[in-house]
């Protein structure tokens, strides 16, 4: 079993597939950038930093010069990792006025599963407007046809019900974006798309699954754990302060 840092690593070498702006070169993370996307909620809010204290240091100019990054931006966020050298990290923050959000992130890990079960409703998603009608448009748009994202919808032949995604470079597989219509949620759906991502990973050749959920979603955790996943490190979040023009 690897320890936290081997996971962040993991999800580091995640970056040329799930990092979304590459406009700004940040050491130890993703940077993505969104001028559009202005949630006071990080789970709604693409314009964040995902840090993993794997590969770097920083200092307090480069969250400075990250801050700026984001001056167009009504909200941004910083998901920390725990890492030797994340209390350093905390009182940066501290100096920079950036403040600590109650939600955390947790990161979740299993090995894939050849025999998970296949639901016969489950299927790629067939053009990019069937990906966006769930999914989110902006990642959509990039994503649709990238050889390592796998966009899959449940469709029990009266229409889109579910949608997620699974995203896997090298021998590590990612599930994101998971959705299930409103009025159908508490059927299994998304039970169903999680057993079908872990064959995929399986026959895909992956030796690790990672998926990631807030803390504020019990169910979404609830149901990772009953599919054998285990909880291996938490992020904190902070919200940056940004600069005004």
């Amino acid at each position: 079993m690897r320890n936290s840092i081997d996971f962040a690593d993991l999800l580091a070498d995640m970056a040329p597939i799930l990092c979304e702006s590459t406009a700004f070169s940040f050491r130890d993370g993703w940077v993505n950038r969104h001028p559009d996307s202005s949630s006071i909620y990080p789970s709604q809010n693409l314009n964040r930093v995902d840090h993993f204290g794997v590969r770097g240091e920083g200092q307090p100019a480069d969250l400075e010069e990250l801050a700026a990054h984001f001056s167009s931006a009504d909200n941004a966020f910083f998901h920390l990792s725990e890492f030797p050298l994340a209390p350093a990290f905390r009182a940066m923050f501290d100096g920079l006025g950036w403040k600590k959000q109650r939600a955390e992130m947790s990161l979740l890990w299993r090995e894939p599963d050849p025999a998970a079960a296949q639901s016969p409703f489950i299927r790629p998603a067939e053009g990019l407007a069937e990906a966006t009608e769930l999914g989110s448009p902006v990642r959509m748009a990039r994503l649709f046809g990238h050889p390592g994202a796998h966009l899959l919808v449940w469709d029990n032949g009266f229409g889109v019900d579910g949608f997620a995604a699974l995203y896997h470079l090298g021998d590590t597989a990612y599930l994101g974006d998971a959705m299930t219509r409103e009025g159908c949620r508490g059927r299994g759906i998304q039970s169903a798309l999680i057993q079908y991502r872990l064959r995929l990973a399986a026959d895909l050749g992956c030796r690790d699954v990672l998926v990631e959920t807030y803390d504020w979603l019990p169910s979404s955790f609830a149901n990772l754990r009953r599919t054998g996943f285990q909880e291996v490190m938490r992020r904190e979040i902070y919200r940056i302060a940004t600069p005004r023009p």
